[in-house]
């Protein structure tokens, strides 16, 4: 971001690292990333006087924050996944279908 606040040097790497993490699936990572990204956004509000301004940022503040949601999401809906198939035993051999049973 040639010219950038200094509030902003480095967001637009830090979102770049963010998304491409989440889809690589290092969850984790991203989360990480797309929270250093947004504490960046709010630290540049603060120093916002122009109304026009201070509402594009705050959009895409709120933007960010989807995103954020979203990968949570994922972590939370992956971990009862995990949860879940420790709880399934394993699958055994099936059972023939009735109707072989019955031409035994």
């Amino acid at each position: 971001m040639a010219g950038a606040p200094q509030h902003l040097v480095g967001l637009e790497h830090q979102l770049q690292v963010s998304r491409e993490s989440a889809l690589l699936g290092n969850y984790e990572a991203s989360l990480v990333h797309f929270d250093g990204a947004i504490s960046q956004v709010q630290r540049y509000l603060r120093t916002l006087d122009d109304p026009a301004l201070r509402a594009k940022w705050l959009r895409a503040k709120e933007d960010l924050s989807g995103e954020f949601q979203i990968v949570k999401e994922i972590v939370a809906e992956l971990s009862k996944l995990r949860a879940g198939s420790k709880a399934v035993p394993p699958p055994t051999a099936a059972a023939p279908p009735p109707s072989q049973l019955l031409l035994r």
